[in-house]
């Protein structure tokens, strides 16, 4: 197998209720065991609580945000920032401030659930 080049303007967006993902990279190129998305979260939106199997790591580019986790922790988060969540972790996500929250979502492995975070 090669690498593969993916061009973030060729990705198509998937439109969710509190924003926009992209799959960039995931099965359909050939990736086993990662799945990287780029996310925008629109100002205000907030999305459920929710957990995945795999180990997640969540890049932000811009915007500001607050990460919540169902314990009650939550973290103001902005440009430049990493979370990394252990798999099983309940968390959430809220856009704060009137820019959007772009971020850059790395799985451990495919999720194949373009519609959660």
């Amino acid at each position: 197998m090669r690498a593969k080049i993916i061009n973030v303007k060729d990705a198509k967006p998937h439109v969710v209720p509190w924003g926009t993902t992209k799959v960039l990279v995931d099965h359909s190129i050939g990736a086993k065991n990662l799945e990287v998305r780029l996310t925008e979260m629109l100002p205000g939106q907030v999305h459920e609580f929710h957990e995945h199997s795999v180990e997640e790591v969540i890049i932000v580019l811009s915007g500001r945000g607050v990460h919540v986790e169902e314990d009650g922790s939550n973290f103001r988060i902005g440009p430049g920032d990493i979370i990394y969540i252990p798999a099983g972790v309940k968390h959430r996500h809220k856009c704060i401030g009137s820019e959007k929250l772009e971020i850059i979502v790395i799985f451990a492995s495919p999720i194949i659930t373009p519609s959660v975070l």
